[in-house]
């Protein structure tokens, strides 16, 4: 998807004194701990990169200190992403969008409707005239 290059290109790089991944990286681990965990805390993430450090640098090929995902680094890249001083995550959004969304040209020479049947139980109401939106007449 190319996540990584797009948030790298777009936010400045991480202050000095702030050593390790790339904000993109980052990010990466930080979705990647999200989504395998269903947990968003920002402070779990540090533990969970220590516990599984070895499969992590195995499976990403990075070299991944125990303080990369410190909750004030990942705190920094939130704040980055998510300040309105910077257009960052709109043209990170844009340029995602280029690359994953594809429109194609269908043929518009014939059409098909494919309908379905189901079933519905509704008692109409009693002080209505017995129209109502599942028994009004087209």
């Amino acid at each position: 998807m190319g996540i990584e290059e797009l948030i790298d290109q777009e936010l400045p790089a991480p202050h000095g004194n702030r050593q390790g991944l790339s904000y993109g990286k980052l990010a990466l681990l930080l979705l990647t701990y999200i989504t395998s965990q269903a947990d968003h805390r920002l402070c779990a993430v540090e533990p969970w990169v220590v516990l599984h450090h070895r499969t992590l640098e195995w499976a990403t090929g990075w070299k991944i200190g125990f303080k990369d995902a410190t909750d004030d680094r990942l705190a920094d890249l939130l704040k980055l992403l998510g300040s309105s001083q910077h257009q960052a995550i709109e043209t990170i959004f844009t340029k995602l969008g280029q690359h994953l969304i594809r429109a194609h040209e269908l043929p518009t020479d014939q059409a098909r409707s494919d309908t379905t049947s189901f079933s519905v139980y509704h008692q109409p109401p009693e002080q209505s005239n017995g129209e109502s939106l599942l028994n009004a007449r087209l």
